[in-house]
């Protein structure tokens, strides 16, 4: 006889390899956190949006999607001077997630060619469509106000001053499976000096840049830029059925069991 405490167990037991289905399918790491006595992607906390100021950070929750870690100084000059060049640079860079998710958070890193620095006033944020290996459409755009939790990481190699930078996402972005996206992330910041996104390891070699003195159209740049991504994976229909095929299982044994009392 199979009594109620054994269906339990075997719901719970199909619920949690669902779970461990889902959760090894969407995470896609670049390797591990670059070492020394920099900090790692992955223990940057977040700056929730609405926090005036973003004078404190608060750790999010969700799952580590996708990384790629910094791995040298420098990067792409990605910024908005409105005392110096405007909206001159702007960098992105692309990301494929295995299943399909619900991208909560953000977090970079960047650096500044010198010191001191004017504060940071406003980060934008766009995830892209992909357009022939560029970004195509912009689909949703976050203009997040303050500096996005700014913390000093280390003086790196010829003199750049790196920095970590996390925000949670006012709203989500749905991210498709095996699907390319890109990601822009731009600072309002005065210079001099410069600011760029950090050179990275993890992804596709390949990141892109819009200089607007040359050209308003994006530019392929041969190098990854530090970035991370979390939120919550959304099961893939295979893993949904495999639960469906499990309750289903769970659920005839029973009623067979007890046509038998």
């Amino acid at each position: 006889m199979i009594d109620k405490t054994t269906v339990r167990g075997l719901l719970a037991a199909t619920l949690v390899a669902c779970a461990v289905s889902a959760q090894a399918d969407v995470f896609n790491t670049g390797g591990t956190i670059s070492g020394g006595t920099r900090t790692g992607l992955a223990s940057l906390s977040f700056v929730p949006v609405g926090n005036p100021g973003n004078s404190a950070n608060t750790a999010d929750t969700a799952s580590l999607l996708y990384e790629q870690p910094a791995n040298s100084p420098g990067g792409i000059a990605s910024q908005n001077a409105p005392n110096w060049f405007g909206s001159l640079y702007t960098g992105f860079d692309n990301f494929t997630l295995a299943t399909g998710a619900s991208i909560t958070g953000v977090q970079w890193q960047g650096s500044y060619s010198a010191t001191p620095v004017y504060p940071i006033t406003q980060f934008e944020l766009i995830f892209w469509s992909n357009n022939a290996g560029l970004p195509g459409q912009a689909l949703m755009t976050y203009d997040i106000s303050g500096n996005g939790g700014e913390q000093f990481v280390a003086v790196a190699s010829g003199g750049y001053y790196e920095y970590n930078y996390g925000v949670g996402l006012p709203t989500a972005f749905t991210a498709n499976s095996d699907t390319p996206y890109w990601l822009s992330i731009q600072p309002t910041v005065n210079g001099p000096p410069q600011w760029y996104w950090r050179s990275a390891t993890g992804g596709d070699g390949w990141s892109a840049q819009i200089v607007r003195s040359v050209s308003p159209n994006p530019k392929l740049v041969h190098e990854d830029s530090a970035f991370g991504l979390t939120g919550v994976a959304v099961p893939e229909p295979s893993t949904l059925a495999l639960l469906g095929a499990g309750l289903l299982a769970i659920a005839i044994t029973y009623r067979r069991r007890r046509k038998t009392q």
